[in-house]
């Protein structure tokens, strides 16, 4: 099913994730979320490591835009591009919310590898440990 609006929702999730607020942030965020990416192999888990990884990620890209977006029984399927590291990047974000509308999981796959290799490194670094890959 689309949505009746156009990007309504893309337009309330970039409103989350640039929130440079970490309690407002995590206001959106089941206690239980999780974040699962291209980037990392293991799960992310809870509000302040994913607020971590989209402080991290806010800052590599030098341009982001969603292309489309489609909503069905409380998960919401975005296609996006950006630009980062001087490498272009595409993927689809997926966010499931719980019925209070509270985001309980989080999905992000991008490629192609040759842009997500040098991405997922520098990503890394910056994180500093902090939500690093197992």
């Amino acid at each position: 099913m689309e949505n009746a609006a156009p990007f309504a929702a893309r337009d309330a999730w970039m409103v989350i994730v640039r929130q440079a607020d970490r309690m407002l942030f995590a206001e959106h965020f089941d206690l239980q979320a999780t974040l699962t990416t291209s980037v990392f192999e293991r799960v992310i888990k809870g509000a302040d490591e994913i607020y971590r990884y989209f402080e991290a990620t806010r800052a590599m890209f030098d341009s982001f835009a969603f292309n489309s977006e489609v909503s069905h029984e409380g998960r919401t399927f975005m296609t996006w591009e950006g630009h980062a590291l001087e490498k272009t990047l595409t993927g689809v974000t997926i966010v499931e919310r719980n019925p209070a509308g509270l985001v309980t999981k989080v999905e992000i796959y991008s490629g192609p590898l040759s842009a997500l290799t040098p991405f997922a490194t520098d990503l890394e670094r910056r994180l500093k440990e902090r939500v690093a890959p197992t």
